[in-house]
Formats: C-alpha cells, sequence, structure tokens
C-alpha cells in the first residue's frame, strides 16, 4: 500500500523542490502552501506523515502538527526548522506531538532518512492496531463459543436430571412385584384359623 505522505510550507518553491526529491520514492506526496488546506484534506483521508516548516504566516508549525494529531493520532509528525527554535522543536518531541525535526536548509539524505523512519513507523503502529483488533475478535469469538457450549452443557444437565435413575426402577419393579407375592400369599390363607385347615393349608 503506498502511503501519503504531506508536506506544508508557505514557500512554494520550497514545496517544489521536496516534490522533486520524493518524486522516485514510494510514497503518494501531496504539498501545501495553506496548513488549514491541509487539515481539511484529513476528511476521508488518512496521511502517514507530515512535514511543516516552523514559520509559517496562518500558524506556526509545532501548534499546526498538534492539531494534525487530534484530527489523526495515527499520524507521524516532522517539524522542519531553524536552529533558533531548535529548543521549541525539542519540547515538542519531548511531549510526543513530533517524531523528528530537520533543519533548514534540509540535506536530501537527511529528510529522506526521516521521511522513512516516519512511514516505517507509521505502518508498524498500523500493523500493531490491525493484530490488536484480530486479537480482540478473536477474543470476542471465543467468548461467544464458551457461553454456547455452557448453555449445551446446562441442557444435558436438565435433561439427565429429569430421567429416572436405571437403578431406582429396578428397585420400584421389585418392590412391587414382592408386594404382588405378599398379597397372593395372604389371600390364599383360610379365614377360620384351625390348625387343622392350616395344616391343610400348609400342606397344600
Amino acid at each position: 500500500m503506498t502511503q501519503k505522505v504531506a508536506f506544508v510550507d508557505d514557500e512554494q518553491s520550497v514545496l517544489e523542490s521536496l516534490k522533486w526529491v520524493f518524486k522516485d520514492e514510494p510514497y503518494e506526496i501531496f504539498i501545501f502552501t495553506d496548513p488549514f488546506e491541509l487539515l481539511a484534506k484529513f476528511d476521508g483521508n488518512e496521511f502517514a506523515v507530515v512535514v511543516a516548516d516552523q514559520v509559517m504566516p496562518e500558524i506556526e508549525g509545532i501548534p499546526f502538527l498538534q492539531l494534525v494529531k487530534e484530527k489523526s493520532p495515527a499520524t507521524v509528525c516532522i517539524i522542519m526548522t531553524a536552529h533558533a527554535d531548535l529548543k521549541i522543536a525539542i519540547d515538542a518531541m519531548n511531549k510526543g506531538n513530533i517524531f523528528r525535526f530537520v533543519f533548514k536548509p534540509w540535506d536530501i539524505v537527511e529528510i529522506k532518512t526521516a521521511v522513512k523512519n516516519a512511514v516505517d513507523l507509521y505502518e508498524l503502529k498500523s500493523e500493531i492496531r490491525r493484530l490488536w483488533q484480530v486479537t480482540k475478535n478473536q477474543n470476542e469469538q471465543l467468548l461467544e463459543l464458551n457461553q454456547k457450549l455452557k448453555d449445551k452443557v446446562d441442557e444435558q444437565s436438565d435433561l439427565t436430571r429429569c430421567e429416572p435413575d436405571p437403578d431406582d426402577v429396578r428397585r420400584d419393579q421389585t418392590d412391587r412385584r414382592g408386594e404382588e407375592r405378599a398379597r397372593g400369599t395372604i389371600d390364599t390363607i383360610p379365614e377360620n384359623g384351625s390348625h387343622g385347615n392350616l395344616g391343610e393349608w400348609n400342606r397344600a
């Protein structure tokens, strides 16, 4: 995937030079003399890297890049600054708003390296976010499967409780047969209870 890199500077000639420097690099290059025009582009677009000049008439580079981070926290920001603004740039880096600063007038190798490192960082963070989302989705699916399994086990347990115990069934059948034999025996005893008749009954 070709990443989008934007350069912001109030001098058109500087932007044209940067565009030429990066013409053979595997990025989609955008140039803006108006920083707020770039901010409007973030609606529906995501830029991997934004490189902005510190000194611009509409807004200074560091406050502008803070607005960029509010629009797109994943975007990696680079500031182009003069030596006089070095302390300001370092403070911005320490706050996490700026990835790197490049001195003006910039060196071609230096600015190419800075942009490449920024793109690499953006892609690494994007991959981490993707893997986190995959893991999150898998965990949600696992929780759903576990719940379904628990429901199935509970359902089987309910069915098992409703079925009679085979041992109890056999005992009930044995008890009923014993009761039936006992009733049959009692029914054959003579009502007069005489010994003679009882003997005859015994012989029978």
